[in-house]
């Protein structure tokens, strides 16, 4: 009993952790930078940099000296796997970070966050499964996907809930909505991912037997077998930011009609968390060896 406890503990931490990142991640300005013309700068090094630990193959006390954890808190994160976010810094700290970690034994990627944020979806608002491809319908045009063209899918289920009044007792309940679902699809020549939001997806003329989200899940399974799944963002703890409007169908009609809605409190939703997660996770694949 007193193990589970320590272990649920230990999850929690993590959760929060990560949580915290993409906090943080979701409230950083995506702008380029300017001169005193207002014309783009110069490409320089990155403002910020994501370091990355990949884990595999780790020693648990190797882990646990260079990151300050107990024996427990670097099993149950070897437990869980990686790649780990670690640290988002300025490239200066990051790079002395990214160099003291190596030096503990430890393998890191560093990313620049100017990567992790230029990798913003094109959304698909409607699609059909064909033999061995994904016809679908995007903000650029038609567009067909085989599985030759991914290098992965991540998948993960978006918290919502209203904005409280403030004061002492406001807080957050992730279950007082119901939550939503994103499917990213990763592709090798784009680092724009494709997004599915299976409530608003058009499945005309056929419909979509057994539901949105399922029918989804079956084309990928079926046209991508062998593509990599990444199902991590169930471990993150929601940050939540205004909630991302539907690109289409009938859940954005219904969006309109409650934000028409006199008194209607704002909603939260952790979309913005989700695609960070999503690009980050990405572009650890595109360093992977093929």
């Amino acid at each position: 009993m007193a193990a589970a406890a320590a272990a649920r503990a230990s999850l929690e931490t993590e959760w929060a952790r990560e949580g915290a990142a993409g906090r943080r991640a979701a409230a950083t300005p995506d702008a380029l930078a300017t001169d005193d013309t207002g014309a783009p700068a110069p490409e320089t090094t990155p403002a910020r940099v994501l370091l990355v630990l990949t884990l595999e193959g780790t020693d648990e006390s190797v882990l646990g000296a260079a990151l300050g954890l107990s024996a427990f808190e670097a099993s149950q994160r070897l437990r869980r796997g990686g790649p780990d976010l670690h640290r988002i810094l300025p490239a200066r700290e990051a790079a002395s970070e990214a160099q003291r970690l190596r030096g503990q034994g430890l393998e890191v990627l560093e990313i620049a966050e100017d990567e992790v944020r230029r990798a913003q979806p094109v959304y698909a608002t409607r699609g059909a499964a064909a033999s061995e491809a994904l016809a679908l319908g995007v903000d650029d045009g038609p567009l067909r996907l085989t599985e030759a063209d991914l290098i992965l899918v991540v998948r993960g289920a978006i918290a919502r809930d209203h904005l409280r009044a403030p004061g002492p007792l406001r807080r957050l309940s992730v279950a007082s909505l119901e939550p939503g679902y994103r499917i990213h699809l990763h592709r090798r020549k784009d680092l724009r991912p494709v997004e599915l939001d299976p409530a608003a997806f058009d499945f005309s003329p056929g419909g979509a037997d057994g539901g949105a989200q399922r029918q989804l899940t079956a084309w990928i399974d079926r046209l991508f077998p062998g593509t990599p799944r990444d199902d991590s963002f169930r471990f993150a703890m929601p940050a939540f930011g205004p909630a991302t409007p539907s690109a289409g169908g009938s859940a954005a009609a219904v969006e309109a009609l409650v934000r028409a809605t006199p008194g209607a409190r704002p909603v939260l939703d952790n979309v913005a968390q989700f695609r960070f997660h999503s690009a980050w996770r990405a572009a650890v694949q595109r360093r992977r060896p093929r």
